[in-house]
């Protein structure tokens, strides 16, 4: 019998939100490592719900892009062009009472 080698977890670190604010529709940077000591930039994945940890994902407000060579992760909103409309506010005309 062969005994396997054990492999141990990999540590799971969840940032709480950050707020970085730039020109509205201009691309977000957060150097992830800068704020979270002994992080190895390589090993920075994204993880939504039920999907596959990733570098890139892409929902309705926008793309989030990790650069594996410094840990950056860049938040890109979508273009005014493809961005899906916001509902309109009722109008007074049309508003319940």
């Amino acid at each position: 019998m062969t005994a396997a080698p054990v492999v141990p977890p990999t540590p799971i670190v969840t940032v709480p939100d950050v707020v970085v604010t730039t020109p509205s529709g201009t691309p977000a940077a957060f150097n992830l490592p800068a704020a979270v000591s002994d992080l190895v930039p390589e090993s920075i994945v994204l993880i939504q719900p039920n999907e596959t940890p990733t570098t890139e994902a892409t929902t309705d407000d926008g793309t989030r892009q990790v650069k594996p060579d410094t840990g950056e992760v860049v938040f890109t909103p979508p273009s005014p062009a493809t961005r899906p409309p916001s509902p309109s506010p009722p109008s007074s005309s049309t508003a319940p009472p």
